[in-house]
């Protein structure tokens, strides 16, 4: 099992990873939590991968189903998924209550 954490990048929207990740010594061997937002896929993975992330799960920024993420890049070596909102805002509510666990 390894630990969920949910990455900023010191730009607003914080939580999107577009930019080089400020929490990157968290996210080291971790499953970065990233919101779906201003960037590629690609980008964000890459950014977390970057810092040593293991795997990425992006949380959609809408209501209903996630979405078939697309982009292609010859670097992103991790696996990488989208969930719900619903779901997402459910992780980031435990998170705030201690350590969440996830196994990939």
């Amino acid at each position: 099992m390894l630990d969920v954490v949910l990455v900023t990048d010191g730009t607003a929207p914080a939580n999107d990873g577009c930019e080089t990740l400020t929490n990157g010594g968290q996210i080291s061997g971790k499953i970065a939590l990233i919101d779906r937002g201003n960037c590629n896929f690609t980008v964000k993975v890459e950014n977390a991968q970057d810092q040593g992330a293991v795997a990425v799960i992006i949380v959609n920024n809408v209501g209903g189903s996630p979405i078939q993420m697309g982009g292609t890049s010859n670097n992103v070596n991790i696996p990488s998924i989208m969930i719900s909102q619903a779901d997402g805002d459910l992780i980031k509510a435990q998170l705030q209550q201690g350590a969440v666990n996830a196994t990939i």
